[in-house]
Parts: C-alpha cells; sequence; structure tokens
C-alpha cells in the first residue's frame, strides 16, 4: 500500500507534449491539352499533440496538408481527429449486473420401468412361485411321506431257526444321515445350476 500512495502523490503522468511524424511528399504528373506537363505535389505530415493525466495519457493527430500546384501556388489545409484534454479522463466501463433465476424443471416420467427391481433375486422367486404353483409340482408332492423329525431306530432279528439269539436294536447314527443330507442337498444345487445357466 505504500508503494500505491507514494505513486498516487506523484501526480499527473509526464512526457513531451507533441511529436511530429515523418513527411511524405507525392507527385502527380499531367500531360495538358498544348503538350505541356503538369506537375503537382502533395505534401503530408502528421503531429501527435499528447495530454496526460493522474492514470493517463491521450493523443490527438493533427494533419497538415500543402498542395503545390503547377503554377507555383501553394495551398495549405490542417485536420484534426480530436482527442481529450489532459483533465479528462476516460470513464471506466461499468461492468453489466446479471441476475439468474432458474425455474422449475419439468416433471420427467422415467424412459424404463424395472420389471424385477430386486434383481436376480425377484427373478427367482417369481419363477420358484410359479414353479411351485405348477399341475406336475403339485402331482409330485404327493408322493412325499410325512416323516416325524426323529432318526429312524433299526432292530436286527437274530432268531434263525433253531437259534434263538433274539432281537438286537442297532444305534441310530443321526449325523451320519445329516451328512447325506448335505449331498443330496448339494447334488440339488449343482444340477439346477447345471439344468439353468448349463455347462
Amino acid at each position: 500500500m505504500a508503494c500505491i500512495d507514494e505513486l498516487s502523490e506523484w501526480g499527473d503522468m509526464l512526457g513531451p507534449s507533441s511529436a511530429v511524424g515523418p513527411k511524405e511528399t507525392t507527385t502527380t504528373t499531367t500531360k495538358n491539352p498544348d503538350g505541356t506537363v503538369s506537375t503537382t505535389s502533395t505534401s503530408t505530415q502528421n503531429t501527435y499533440n499528447y495530454s496526460f493525466g493522474p492514470t493517463y495519457y491521450n493523443y490527438s493527430t493533427t494533419t497538415k496538408k500543402t498542395v503545390t500546384n503547377a503554377d507555383g501556388s501553394v495551398s495549405e489545409s490542417e485536420a484534426s481527429d480530436g482527442g481529450l484534454s489532459p483533465g479528462n479522463e476516460k470513464p471506466e466501463n461499468e461492468e453489466p449486473s446479471y441476475s439468474f433465476e432458474d425455474s422449475e424443471f419439468p416433471k420427467v416420467d422415467p424412459f424404463y420401468e424395472q420389471k424385477y427391481p430386486d434383481g436376480l433375486e425377484g427373478v427367482w422367486n417369481d419363477i420358484k412361485a410359479k414353479i411351485d404353483s405348477s399341475a406336475f409340482i403339485q402331482f409330485l408332492q404327493g408322493f412325499i411321506p410325512n416323516f416325524s423329525g426323529s432318526c429312524p431306530s433299526f432292530s436286527l432279528n437274530l432268531n434263525i431257526g433253531p437259534f434263538d439269539l433274539g432281537v438286537q436294536n442297532l444305534p441310530s447314527v443321526c449325523y451320519a444321515l445329516d451328512f447325506v443330507k448335505v449331498i443330496l442337498l448339494f447334488t440339488a444345487v449343482m444340477t439346477f445350476r447345471a439344468l439353468v445357466f448349463g455347462g
């Protein structure tokens, strides 16, 4: 901030008040009806006038045109493009202010309605319900016996001919039946996979 304050105390920008540009001369030759030749010379020279303000500088151009005719007469003319005086600073371009307001987006209907929102689980539940309610499955369920849920008991009759050895009860091995159940379920799952997905 100290540098800015120091620069602002310097006042207006300084520089030369004017500068003269190079002179350009063109010559035009005209043949008269009597056979003589007339030569006209035109000279153009620009003078640049500078003006300075606190934070800017501007310049204007004055063009001096000198025409020398064949008879020796000379005509001069000056033209200026104007320009700003040192006390008139260029106004800064104000940035336009914009305001934006988003309108409410209209309701858009879905392009696709999913038949099975639950994915593969929904497909399986739909097919399973149709399979369970089919006439073929209902027919097969008639052959399924009802079990009490306890392990079966086995006995061995040893009364053979003259030998009366009685009836021996064999112990129930429930864990062996559980193992067989697991094997049957695994086989059923692999068979179902091969039938549905192939391979």
